[in-house]
């Protein structure tokens, strides 16, 4: 029955992870007994009873070991929390039969019954398994289950030792002593198969060899046999520790929680077969007795100590190894998405490159004879023709000229954005001196056509400063930041440029009065290809390497470029440039 209560689900690492607290892993519930198992279960306990008054001598209350308190713990941990009453009246039940079966007194069979369910009563509720599964997953678990026996044997003793002294000549402190000691060894010894813990590779056997195995269980047969033959010497019995520890670290749990049982019961009977047969030492049967169980309980609680820091230690390492390996195959996928993304960054910039050039041939075709028509004695209808054929193919030839400088440059992003590398010689020409005043002027006259059609006040303020920035760049960025700011600005509001000095460098500031950028959009704006939800809102013209070339020319010149909403709701863009 114990072998098919024990049978426990197997339960990931990261369920018994060790914590702070004394929390048994989250388990299943315990699966309710047929009525067979009750009764089996009723039938063990009275068995047990009666072997255990079978140890005590005619007329004592106590029993040297009351291997029933061990059962019935293991009752109790093998039950759902809603039938643990069901659980205690069993015990209280069973008790009290027993007790009247040897001829007890009535008063005296009901008192020790009650002792005997209060007792895992007490210890049940310190355990907490009127709540949940408990399990031995842990050293706080083991202390627990050692402080919860403890304090129920204690309770238990008391009150048999009061019964012991009322009814028999033995002194209170003598025979509640012994009870305590005897129930306490038993649910040590016994409770731990109802409190097994998830299964783990190391504690199903796998980490220990057949013959390790078998050598381990025959030497401790044998130091248990030389240790406890007749006439042994007390201190050789501690011999057979050094073979539980082997067990207990190396064997399965619930055969190191076996062989401790077996121990235990093997040392018992051999003092109860003998008599005092630790010699030298003079000792009453009773205190031999006492010296015994208290062995027993020494056994039990160096066994439940050793297997739950092994199995700790090896869920904890588990555990760690999990997350170990998750990092890895995380960093793993990151790495590959990351490769994939450079990879798709690299075509799209020899596409990017690729395809500026072949279009600039024919683009330069159009754009010269659209010239020639222009300077044609043309009738008006056709004249307006070509003035949108030469409108057209001047938007061309800054999209093939934007796309250039993006192939030219060999900055690409990385998976966050972040700019990987962009050659100085790559984003900016040759330095030569550009004056402020003239760059503002040129892009002022380019932008009027469109700032005059949508009724927008361009304001200006620049101070003559010289820039130590090709002309070209530095007409490329002014008039990409300008130039949004005329497109997001609503008709009948205000573009501010300030040209100031700040230091070594120039600072410019272009603001509008649009309706800014979501953070969002500002964290990618500056990212090739990217167009935020204004510019599709609006459907704004552009394919959204404006300001990625902005800060390519800039980053390349040694100034820096930034986009902040304003206090007012519109949009402020800045960038650095360095004087000469």
């Amino acid at each position: 029955m114990a072998g098919k209560f024990c049978d426990m689900p197997p339960s990931s690492a990261s369920a018994v992870r060790p914590s702070r607290t004394a929390r048994s892993p989250d388990l299943p519930e315990r699966r309710d007994l047929p009525w067979w198992g009750w009764l089996g279960a009723a039938v063990v306990l009275y068995g047990l009873s009666l072997a255990g008054f079978s140890l005590s001598a005619i007329g004592e209350v106590v029993a040297p070991w009351w291997p029933a308190a061990g059962a019935s713990l293991l009752l109790a941990l093998l039950t759902p929390p809603r039938r643990l009453p069901l659980a205690l009246t069993i015990v209280l039940a069973v008790t009290l039969a027993a007790n009247l079966t040897v001829g007890r007194a009535l008063w005296l069979s009901a008192g020790l019954a009650f002792a005997n369910a209060i007792e895992i009563a007490v210890v049940a509720l310190i355990l907490g398994i009127q709540r949940r599964r408990f399990a031995l997953a842990s050293v706080r678990h083991a202390g627990r289950l050692i402080l919860a026996s403890a304090a129920g044997a204690s309770l238990l003793g008391a009150i048999a030792g009061m019964m012991s002294w009322l009814t028999t000549s033995h002194t209170f402190l003598e025979a509640g002593a012994t009870a305590a000691a005897s129930h306490m060894a038993a649910m040590l010894l016994i409770a731990p198969f109802g409190a097994l813990p998830p299964r783990t590779p190391d504690s199903t056997g796998a980490a220990i060899g057949a013959f390790e195995a078998i050598a381990q269980s025959v030497t401790l047969a044998a130091a248990v046999v030389f240790a406890f033959r007749p006439a042994a010497s007390l201190p050789v019995s501690f011999i057979v520790f050094t073979f539980i520890a082997w067990g207990a670290l190396r064997q399965p749990i619930i055969v190191a929680y076996l062989q401790a049982l077996i121990v235990a019961v093997v040392a018992f009977s051999f003092e109860r077969a003998v008599l005092r047969s630790f010699a030298g030492y003079e000792m009453t049967p009773e205190l031999a007795a006492l010296a015994t169980v208290v062995f027993m309980c020494t056994i039990a609680i160096f066994t439940l100590l050793l297997v739950t820091a092994r199995y700790e230690a090896v869920t904890a390492m588990t555990a760690r190894l999990d997350l170990a390996q998750a990092q890895v195959a995380a960093e793993r996928e990151r790495s590959a998405a990351l490769s994939e993304r450079l990879e798709l960054e690299r075509q799209r910039e020899d596409f990017v490159a690729t395809t500026s050039h072949e279009l600039r041939t024919p683009v330069t075709s159009i754009a010269g004879y659209a010239e020639l028509l222009a300077d044609a004695d043309l009738p008006p209808r056709e004249r307006a023709w070509v003035e949108v054929i030469e409108r057209n193919t001047l938007r061309l030839t800054k999209l093939v000229e934007d796309l250039l400088i993006l192939g030219r440059t060999g900055a690409h992003a990385d998976a966050s954005g972040a700019r990987v590398s962009a050659p100085a010689e790559a984003t900016a020409p040759a330095p030569a001196g550009t004056a402020t005043g003239a760059l503002v002027a040129d892009v002022l006259a380019t932008l009027h056509p469109a700032a005059r059609a949508r009724d927008i006040d361009v304001q200006a303020d620049i101070a003559e400063l010289t820039l130590r920035v090709d002309r070209i760049a530095a007409r490329r960025v002014m008039l990409s930041l300008v130039g949004n700011a005329v497109k997001f600005t609503p008709p009948g509001g205000v573009v501010d440029i300030r040209v100031e000095r700040d230091g070594d460098d120039a600072v410019v500031n272009v603001t509008d009065t649009g309706t800014g950028m979501s953070d969002e959009t500002r964290a990618h704006a500056f990212e090739r290809f990217y167009r935020g939800e204004d510019a599709e809102r609006l459907n704004t013209p552009g394919i959204g390497v404006g300001l990625s070339i902005v800060r390519e020319l800039v980053e390349g010149a040694g100034g820096r470029v930034w986009l902040e909403n304003t206090p007012t709701g519109g949009l402020r863009a800045g960038c650095t440039l360095p004087l000469e």
